[in-house]
């Protein structure tokens, strides 16, 4: 089991607790899937998370889950992205939910938090922008805090 110090990494300021715990966890299939993150976002915050995210979750040697938008369009592909959000989501050690107002207005973000909510992933709030991240899900309220605004 191991602690990442998420606050100094990502150099934001956290409220709550500043370790946050990413299981080893074992699934239905056998496996056991270690240090994943998942990181829900919109589509259009992409660059500040290739920027100033995914460099941070790499240099700790963690794995992460980073779709880059090609959801939304098509119902069968609407269909496919579904799974595999819930195939991603169920294998996390930690959800990142990266909150600007475009995540507050996507519907995909909002099914990656209710997901991770209701699997009680361990749950992070980067906020890089001011924005009403409490439309998303009230158990946001609930979660740990890193600002970037």
């Amino acid at each position: 089991m191991d602690y990442v110090d998420v606050d100094i990494l990502l150099g934001g300021r956290m409220s709550g607790q500043s370790s946050i715990h990413i299981a080893d966890q074992e699934h239905p299939d056998g496996l056991v899937r270690s240090h994943i993150v998942f990181i829900s976002h919109s589509a259009a915050d992409h660059a500040f998370i290739e920027e100033n995210i995914i460099p941070v979750i790499s240099a700790c040697h963690l794995d992460f889950h980073f779709e880059n938008g090609l959801k939304r369009k098509s119902p069968m592909v609407s269909d496919m992205y579904r799974k595999a959000i819930t195939r991603s989501v169920s294998r996390c050690g930690l959800c990142l939910a990266v909150l600007t107002a475009a995540a507050v207005r996507s519907e995909w973000v909002r099914l990656e938090i209710e997901m991770a909510l209701m699997w009680s992933k361990p749950l992070l709030r980067i906020e890089i922008e001011e924005c009403d991240w409490m439309n998303l899900h009230p158990g946001l309220q609930a979660t740990n805090v890193i600002e970037f605004s």
